[in-house]
């Protein structure tokens, strides 16, 4: 099978190309406990000096602060940052705390609000650094006890996997060529329904699949995990790590990402996932600047697994 851009992929299933459309507000929530409360965002996110919209296209008023650049479609906008803004508009800019690129070990995450309208489609892209060949680049499940719907993103054996469960079953869909430890990488996961698409780098092919059974809605309602899966102490029972586990067909000890990110795209927004001033963050733990880690340079042989000191000075091989 050719490579399939996902237009393309959209186009033949359903008849037409996918639609990113802006709302008002944005309903987002926080899982508390087994209930997830949502919250209404101001319909306003933006600063009260926002230019307003004049004749011309949505680009036309040059919406994108600090250098960023606008990209029109569908009657609206995608403002695309520079590497020290996000928001929106990059109206915010980076904290100096603030790693540019980031760097993640077996221990680092990062917590974000609900994944906004994933119910019938989702769409990521992400350019990741990996160092060892298992491990979480994104999970967001149903429910804390880890049943129920759930989405995700990993490394299995050096292949990326790309997850699905609507309720009738999961999906599996599982990229042909595997990824070299150290080098750049790019991945595409896609979603319309019960069909998904995935696609490692620019010039691997393009692999489809579907959910089985009937059902065509994707549940999410709690938190998504960058990095690793969703820590014991925010799940409850104390089987429900292990199912999650089960899941993403991951031992506990190869759960945690270890490599770097330096682009992560949600839908047609870019996200700084290394940033507290991302308006989709909740909380970051362990992260570090992408070429600090005495393991990027993969140093271990014959399938042994670099483990960094917590001063991110030695390494050893287990």
């Amino acid at each position: 099978m050719g490579v399939v851009e996902a237009g393309d992929f959209f186009q033949r299933k359903f008849g037409k190309a996918p639609r990113h459309k802006r709302t008002p507000f944005y309903e987002m929530g926080r899982a508390v406990g087994r209930q997830v409360f949502p919250t209404r965002i101001s319909d306003n996110p933006f600063p009260p000096d926002a230019p307003p919209a004049v004749g011309g296209g949505p680009c036309s008023s040059h919406p994108c602060y600090g250098g960023g650049t606008c990209e029109e479609h569908d009657g609206t906008f995608t403002c695309f940052c520079p590497s020290d803004r996000t928001g929106d508009r990059c109206e915010k800019r980076l904290a100096k705390s603030d790693v540019e690129v980031p760097s993640f070990d077996d221990r680092a995450f990062v917590e974000l609000r609900p994944l906004p309208k994933v119910e019938h489609k989702f769409s990521l892209e992400v350019e990741f650094r990996p160092l060892a060949a298992d491990g979480v680049i994104l999970f967001a499940q149903q429910s804390l006890d880890g049943t129920g719907d759930f989405i995700s993103l990993a490394l299995r054996g050096g292949r990326v996997e790309f997850r699905y469960e609507l309720g009738d079953g999961p999906a599996l869909l599982r990229s042909r060529s595997r990824v070299q430890l150290g080098r750049w990488h790019r991945v595409q996961a896609r979603r319309w329904h019960r069909d998904g698409m995935l696609r490692l780098d620019t010039d691997a092919e393009t692999v489809e699949g579907a959910s089985p059974g009937e059902l065509r809605s994707l549940d999410v309602p709690g938190p998504a995990y960058v990095g690793a899966p969703p820590p014991r102490d925010e799940l409850t029972g104390a089987e429900a790590l292990e199912r999650v586990l089960d899941r993403l067909g991951l031992p506990s000890a190869d759960a945690g990402f270890r490599g770097c990110v330096r682009r992560f795209s949600l839908g047609v927004r870019e996200m700084k996932v290394q940033s507290s001033s991302d308006p989709m963050v909740v909380q970051r733990s362990g992260l570090a600047e992408c070429g600090s880690s005495p393991c990027e340079g993969v140093p271990c042989r014959n399938g042994g697994k670099c483990h960094a000191d917590t001063g991110g000075t030695y390494f050893s091989c287990r």
